[in-house]
């Protein structure tokens, strides 16, 4: 088994609404399933209202390259289509983190590359850890989100 962890995001529609439905659907693509509370950030270099954010994790017998498809199949049914960079969206899901692993997979790296400098990622993991480990290093998220402040 492998813990992954998931960021999810959407400024459009019924934000709070669509970030809850896509914890749902998230329970049922593996166990011992985490989810923080849900918050409400500014969009930054984005445009629309404010954003919903929350991150997830959860335990997987599913390799990367089989889970990613999974993920995106989520977004497309949550309403996700192709935009453009800054545009407003009912879903974005990243993967933040696939085990303790470095990865880069159909187009994905892994961790993903801004996770350590966004304050609406970090709040929400603090909530459902208190370390990372990302191959030799471990992170304090509660450091690095004081970083941020």
């Amino acid at each position: 088994m492998t813990r992954i962890y998931i960021a999810l995001g959407s400024n459009k529609g019924d934000s709070a609404a669509l970030v809850t439905k896509a914890l749902e659907e998230l329970k049922l693509f593996g166990s011992h399933f985490l989810a923080s509370p849900l918050y409400s950030t500014e969009p930054i270099d984005c445009e629309g209202g404010s954003f919903t954010n929350a991150v997830c994790s959860l335990e997987t017998l599913l390799e990367l390259q089989d889970f990613i498809p999974l993920l995106e199949g989520l977004e497309k049914k949550m309403g996700k289509t192709p935009k453009s960079k800054g545009e407003a969206r009912f879903m974005d899901l990243d993967i933040l983190f696939y085990g303790s692993g470095e990865y880069s997979c159909l187009g994905y790296t892994i961790p993903h590359p801004s996770w350590q400098t966004r304050s609406f990622v970090l709040k929400p993991l603090s909530d459902i850890i208190s370390t990372v480990t990302v191959g030799d290093k471990t992170f304090n998220i509660k450091n690095l989100c004081k970083k941020l402040s």
